[in-house]
């Protein structure tokens, strides 16, 4: 099997190239006329490119990145396959860098290895992927689904960017020793004297978590429910729910502590199993407890598959845990039994990874969310000790549904974020 290298060749004027040519992997056949670059590659015929596509990467300022995909040729048939590109991105730079490499991706991080090298990364190292090098919000990994320059802050108006920055200038400067709890003396404190004090040292303190219950009648700080309407509760079933008539308590940002008990709950029945109940409350709580909001049915065209990005969780001993997304929302594996889930892993950003816990056992039924600015968005209600539940977005309606045999004369729904304020992806990322 031949290797596939990738090609590095420059324009120096508008009728000369400079190509830096690898074994059975060749440019020829230059030629630039009424705005127009063309050329021929070939490439060995025994075996397909990785990821079945070339790309061809420009960039003028050879200075910094920003490279960008101005053409992609597949790799299936017979060599050798003949190139035109516009030139008008170029036409008034002194001269432009190419690169035309496979879709390979060596480390794994979801970034091309060409589109690395062009941009002055290493596709070895799949941190580089989390890192923000420009400083504008956007990860590298958001700057290639973008197709912006990872090297110039362009005031990224994305809703990536505002999601990486709501966790991401938190953490700033704080110890997680000090900073991960989001409460004072938890869970000694007692619910029903109002005496529960906030960390105000919490790198989340400014956050409204009021929708998370996180003490109960029957299993204190385990057990936990996350409120979505103002009288439906999320809980996880594998653990045996709290029955009819479990008191669970809420705090308002002010300090204020309310009680509501179970009235009836309904599990979420599909297959394969969600792991989700939805608990109907004696009375609804007041607007100081906020409902979880989710994310909208179209999250991809700007988030795709979310992979990179901080998500918080929260556990039994009330801290605020950072972890990164692997996918929004995986397909349903029936051989497996899974459901469709919202996924994370320990994070490649070495400052969230100090803010990173493995969820143990008691930590289930607890939440997941993104931070959208000061709102948290609810993912997923933990069920594996990977910070991983089903995706509420994935069974919104199952949960709808669900909410009205409850309660049909009350009309709730889950609540969506408005995204389409946001910059969306120009494509949906590879």
């Amino acid at each position: 099997m031949k290797r596939w290298p990738t090609i590095r060749f420059v324009l120096a004027t508008v009728s000369a190239i400079l190509p830096t040519a690898a074994e059975d992997f060749r440019i020829t056949d230059f030629a630039a006329s009424n705005g127009v670059l063309r050329f021929t590659a070939t490439w060995p015929s025994d075996d397909p490119p990785p990821g079945g596509f070339l790309d061809l990467y420009c960039r003028t300022n050879l200075s910094h990145g920003g490279a960008r995909i101005v053409h992609s040729e597949g790799g299936a048939g017979e060599p050798p396959h003949s190139f035109a590109v516009d030139a008008s991105a170029f036409r008034d730079a002194p001269a432009a860098f190419f690169l035309l490499g496979t879709r390979a991706d060596a480390d794994g991080d979801s970034i091309p290895d060409a589109w690395e090298l062009a941009n002055g990364l290493d596709p070895t190292d799949p941190a580089d992927s989390v890192r923000d090098d420009d400083c504008d919000g956007l990860a590298n990994l958001h700057e290639f689904w973008h197709g912006t320059d990872p090297h110039a802050s362009d005031d990224a108006d994305t809703a990536l960017a505002v999601l990486a920055r709501s966790v991401d200038a938190r953490l700033a400067g704080k110890a997680p020793a000090t900073a991960l709890p989001y409460f004072l003396d938890y869970p000694q404190t007692a619910f029903a004297t109002n005496a529960l004090a906030a960390n105000p040292g919490c790198w989340a303190a400014d956050v409204d978590f009021s929708c998370e219950s996180p003490w109960n009648d029957e299993a204190k700080n385990r057990k936990s429910g996350t409120l979505v309407s103002p009288v439906h509760m999320l809980l996880a079933n594998h653990h045996n729910p709290p029955e009819p008539g479990t008191r669970f308590w809420f705090r308002a940002p002010d300090g204020t502590v309310y009680a509501r008990s179970i009235q009836a709950k309904q599990r979420i029945d599909s297959t394969p199993d969600t792991d989700l109940v939805v608990a109907l409350l004696d009375e609804p709580l007041p607007p100081a407890i906020e409902p979880a909001k989710i994310l909208p049915e179209n999250f991809r065209e700007h988030l795709g598959s979310g992979l990179g990005l901080p998500a918080v969780s929260l556990d039994q001993e009330g801290k605020i845990l950072v972890s990164e997304i692997v996918d929004l929302e995986t397909g349903e594996d029936a051989e497996e039994e899974l459901p469709s889930l919202a996924a994370s892993r320990v994070p490649l950003n070495p400052t969230r990874a100090t803010f990173y816990e493995t969820l143990v056992a008691g930590d289930s039924s607890n939440p997941k969310f993104l931070l959208l600015g000061e709102q948290p968005v609810l993912l997923s209600i933990h069920w594996f000790d990977n910070h991983a539940g089903a995706s509420i977005r994935r069974y919104a309606d199952l949960i709808d549904a669900a909410m009205t045999n409850l309660s049909p004369n009350l009309g709730y729904r889950l609540e969506t974020v408005d995204l389409d304020r946001f910059r969306k992806l120009p494509s949906t990322p590879r």
